[in-house]
């Protein structure tokens, strides 16, 4: 009797884009998202289900259950965030995705461990995910490439845990690939990567180098004109 629920928190605009798998046709009855993320528009979230019964549940539960109104304020970004995946939702998605595999391959190959599967590669979304025990953890770790400008997060992985610390961390493409960065930019990010965490250059010197490369990515792509 229980119901099964996809979380879509993360990959909303690969799922809109259609370049990742459709939940609710493979069997999940609910999917929840994130209309900011990897969906590109304000912070909110979104319920997805293709039962009449459960959806008119859910509207009872949302309203006037849980919530009494709405932020009209973030209405027309939601909407240019829609147009903009309708409009090129699947081109920003295979970018995200292609980076992404670009930019794993370019740390492996720099010497950084990154996590997968074996025979499945390193990722099929705008997710890259680093073992972090060698650097201290994903939170020191993502601390000392933002010294760089540099922004990363720490993330739990099914890998042996770091006390105080999370276990690795996790590199997303979605905003770089709005900026207009492609693969053939990923071996540059993947070096400053490298340098910080296996040559343990220092950071602050660095930055003047990422704030260079930053500078070629001035215009948003994938967006309606």
């Amino acid at each position: 009797g229980a119901w099964i629920l996809y979380d879509a928190a993360h990959m909303g605009g690969l799922i809109a884009g259609g370049e990742f798998q459709r939940p609710l046709k493979e069997g999940a009855d609910l999917m929840t998202g994130s209309t900011y993320k990897s969906f590109g528009g304000p912070p909110s979230g979104m319920v997805f289900t293709n039962s009449a019964e459960l959806a008119a549940r859910l509207d009872k539960i949302a309203f006037p259950g849980l919530t009494a109104n709405f932020d009209l304020s973030r209405a027309a970004a939601m909407v240019i965030a829609f147009l903009d995946l309708l409009t090129h939702g699947r081109e920003y998605a295979k970018m995200c995705i292609a980076n992404a595999k670009a930019l794993a391959e370019s740390l492996h190959t720099g010497g950084c461990e990154v996590f997968h599967v074996s025979g499945k590669g390193f990722t099929n979304s705008q997710h890259v995910a680093l073992p972090a025990a060698t650097y201290g953890g994903g939170d020191t770790a993502s601390k000392l490439l933002e010294k760089s400008n540099l922004f990363t997060s720490g993330i739990g992985l099914p890998l042996p845990p770091v006390p105080g610390d999370f276990n690795a961390m996790r590199l997303g493409t979605q905003e770089i690939t709005r900026w207009g960065m492609r693969p053939e930019n990923m071996e540059t990010i993947a070096d400053f990567f490298c340098r910080l965490l296996l040559k343990q250059e220092k950071p602050e010197k660095m930055k003047s180098e990422v704030i260079e490369f930053r500078k070629a990515f001035q215009k948003l792509h994938y967006i309606r004109d």
